[in-house]
């Protein structure tokens, strides 16, 4: 508004325009904003509150005819993921033919359109399918099209990627909704996949972005990276894709979000997940030897019984839920890999990737009472049996990685 101010003093309508963004910003200078983007506060709707609040800072913009930056449409407190209407259950190696088989599919995560009402249209994208083997990714698009129409329904698909290395970030997809302004999909859009429906054969090619609303569009996408092919009855086109995770420039064990904007004729026709992005994780590959291996049954996350989860939604569901636990020996190292019930999300920006849970691993070296400690690390509420007294202990969570020994003596961090 300084600069503003500077450049327009004195011309017709200023003090209007100087007034009417000052009572907006004083608007969004409120303190109680503040209050609700603290993990330690819930509104009820924090969304809302995110929402009215950059609502404010758009109308500075807009009550001095100045253009809206893009990044005002993001929002500060992250867009949950969406709830998917299957869960994965374990990588997938599909033949991308178009010839999308129930078994392919079986273990990928699914999101379902909403049903129409009667009378409705049936919306153009029915489902979306993700999943990954150690080196790709793979996507699904269900599309209500007759195979006949489909190359007269100038239909194009865009997968948007966040990137959690890449700095510059468009806050908006390409298109928009017709008549309406595009709208966010609620992260950093780092990375784009567009398939185009509308050539034969069809097309995919990749675009990362380059800040402020431009993309630096990449090559295309090598042959065999997509295929099209028919549904069910042919009432249906299916499109399946695998793109290898370093044309993505995501790393193992790395986390994004991605989301589908279907459009049509140069318009956004959908959306999936509509509420909410889909979270993905990169496989980490281990390369050495497994020597133990134990399960854990699904959905005893209660601790002695009566325990809850706390009710903001950054614990989401199985968050806590020990699912697996195995142990790798690659040359000199030993490779301890945890696998929870929930997603690993990084919520509040540790440095290693890590926010809700916290991981202890102990080690008997000599299975002898006497020998050791029995209690667990401070707060834990845990004691072992004397003959698994422990000797090392592993504490692991988003800011401490610490081996301690029975004395109490720390001994270095660990890595993953």
């Amino acid at each position: 508004m300084v600069r503003y101010e500077a450049l327009h003093d004195g011309e017709p309508g200023f003090d209007e325009r100087m007034s009417a963004a000052r009572q907006e910003l004083y608007a969004a200078e409120g303190s109680d904003w503040f209050w609700w983007y603290g993990a330690d506060q819930d509104s009820g709707n924090d969304a809302g509150f995110d929402e009215l609040f950059r609502t404010h800072l758009r109308n500075v913009y807009a009550a001095l005819g100045e253009p809206v930056p893009d990044y005002l449409a993001l929002p500060i407190i992250p867009r949950a993921p969406a709830r998917p209407e299957a869960q994965a259950t374990g990588r997938i190696r599909v033949k991308v033919d178009g010839d999308a088989g129930s078994e392919e599919w079986a273990q990928a995560l699914r999101f379902r359109a909403a049903r129409p009402e009667p009378g409705q249209a049936l919306p153009l994208v029915d489902g979306l399918y993700v999943g990954a083997d150690a080196v790709k990714l793979y996507l699904r698009a269900d599309l209500n099209v007759k195979a006949g129409q489909l190359g007269q329904a100038g239909i194009v698909l865009r997968f948007y990627l966040s990137n959690p290395r890449q700095p510059a970030l468009n806050a908006l997809p390409r298109e928009s909704p017709a008549g309406e302004q595009p709208a966010a999909l609620g992260f950093g859009l780092a990375e784009e996949v567009t398939i185009d429906l509308t050539t034969f054969p069809v097309r995919a090619s990749m675009a990362r972005a380059a800040g402020a609303g431009r993309w630096e569009e990449g090559e295309a996408l090598p042959e065999g990276t997509v295929a099209v092919g028919l549904g069910k009855g042919g009432r249906t086109v299916v499109v399946e894709a695998g793109i290898p995770f370093d044309v993505l420039d995501l790393h193992p064990a790395e986390a994004a979000n991605l989301a589908l904007v279907a459009a049509r004729r140069g318009e956004t026709a959908a959306v999936l997940p509509a509420g909410g992005p889909v979270r993905i994780q990169v496989p980490e590959v281990i390369k050495g030897e497994l020597i133990f291996e134990r399960e854990d049954p699904e959905g005893d996350d209660y601790g002695p019984g009566s325990y809850v989860y706390p009710g903001n939604a950054v614990f989401a569901p199985g968050v806590f839920d020990l699912r697996k636990f195995q142990v790798f020996e690659e040359g000199n190292d030993v490779v301890f890999k945890v696998t929870l019930g929930g997603p690993i999300d990084n919520v509040w920006g540790s440095p290693v990737g890590l926010s809700v849970q916290t991981v202890d691993i102990y080690i008997d070296t000599d299975h002898r009472a006497g020998s050791g400690k029995v209690e667990a690390l401070g707060g834990r509420r845990v004691r072992f049996a004397p003959e698994s007294a422990w000797e090392y202990a592993i504490w692991v969570e988003g800011w401490q990685q610490r081996i301690f020994t029975a004395d109490g003596k720390t001994h270095g961090a660990c890595t993953g």
